[in-house]
């Protein structure tokens, strides 16, 4: 498997789907989801301080950028994002 080394203040994070179910009823209009996503931190740039490895954290809407490239080895799921989107790590 290839491995990705972000750059300046790029952060390499995984996405992991997590099932959930409650009790609670939703109208059929309503924009929920049944899945929520973790996004975890699998490297980060040499500029980038303030998250670690291993971090959960929540990035904005849209501020990801899918590595997809068919002729490239990578693990599923691989996304980068700049430290600027990144609105909090859990901790």
């Amino acid at each position: 498997m290839i491995k990705v080394k972000p750059l300046e203040d790029f952060i390499l994070f995984k996405t992991i789907t997590v099932k959930i179910s409650s009790g609670i009823v939703l109208p059929d209009d309503s924009k929920m989801k049944s899945n929520l996503v973790k996004n975890i931190v699998k490297a980060v740039g040499p500029k980038v301080k303030t998250v670690k490895k291993g971090n959960e954290i929540v990035i904005l809407p849209g501020a990801r950028l899918k590595l997809d490239y068919p002729e490239r080895d990578f693990e599923p799921d691989l996304y980068m994002t700049r430290l600027a989107n990144v609105c909090a790590v859990f901790v």
